[in-house]
């Protein structure tokens, strides 16, 4: 595993991570938008259980191309006004409703693609577990809180969203759980530097469940909607 990070600061916050696995171009991931990147890289040594989990992620590098789609495609994706970081810790919800109160953390909000909210939302309340859960065995997918997202979202966008973008819906949560797994790893070997820790190796329990969590996602859309992402 290769790896770069920068943070820069300016008149809008701008976070970026990016990745090169084997020899592949590396992938960097920023909360407006996804691009293929080169970065100055360094190599960690890593044991053979972290190697395991590296090359099942290189095994879907595959996933990283089909963003050219998305980012060549300006007229069937357009860029839109996105939150850019919708997980469920940033929603208030009234006690008494249970409805949404308030949307935190707006400092990321900027136009984006559609996959950007929807995959984050997806990643953070589809799951049965939480992304700091160790018991691998536990993680899975929510197929009514999954399918539930799914249809709110297009009910609430049905009149601004095109059809390729109802299209490829469903490689929303793959996007974003892959590259979140990504960021943890990278995290992890740059001395944790992003990601807040409360034990030494907890950005690498967080990489395998989100890993584990990316392949339950998977299954899930082969078995309900005959969607492999895997060979598609």
């Amino acid at each position: 595993l290769q790896w770069s990070r920068s943070k820069t600061e300016d008149s809008s916050f701008t976070s970026s991570v990016s990745y090169s696995i084997g020899n592949c171009l590396a992938m960097m991931y920023a909360f407006y938008g996804i691009s293929l990147a080169t970065q100055n890289f360094v190599n960690p040594s890593i044991d053979i259980i972290k190697a395991s989990l590296i090359s099942q992620l290189e095994n879907r590098i595959k996933y990283v191309s089909q963003f050219d789609i998305i980012t060549q495609s300006t007229l069937q994706f357009p860029e839109r006004i996105r939150h850019h970081d919708a997980k469920i810790a940033n929603l208030l919800f009234n006690k008494s409703s249970h409805k949404v109160a308030a949307i935190l953390d707006l400092d990321t909000t900027m136009p984006g693609y559609f996959f950007s909210d929807l995959g984050d939302m997806i990643r953070s309340m589809a799951g049965k577990t939480d992304e700091n859960h160790t018991t691998l065995q536990d993680i899975g997918i929510d197929e009514v809180a999954y399918d539930t997202i799914i249809k709110g979202y297009q009910s609430s966008l049905e009149n601004h969203s095109t059809p390729e973008e109802n299209k490829w819906i469903h490689w929303s949560g793959i996007w974003i759980i892959y590259m979140q797994c990504l960021r943890f790893i990278t995290d992890y070997f740059s001395n944790d530097h992003y990601y807040r820790i409360e034990y030494p190796q907890q950005n690498w329990d967080r990489a395998w469940n989100q890993f584990y969590l990316l392949k339950a996602l998977e299954k899930h859309l082969y078995q309900k909607f005959n969607f492999d992402p895997l060979n598609t």
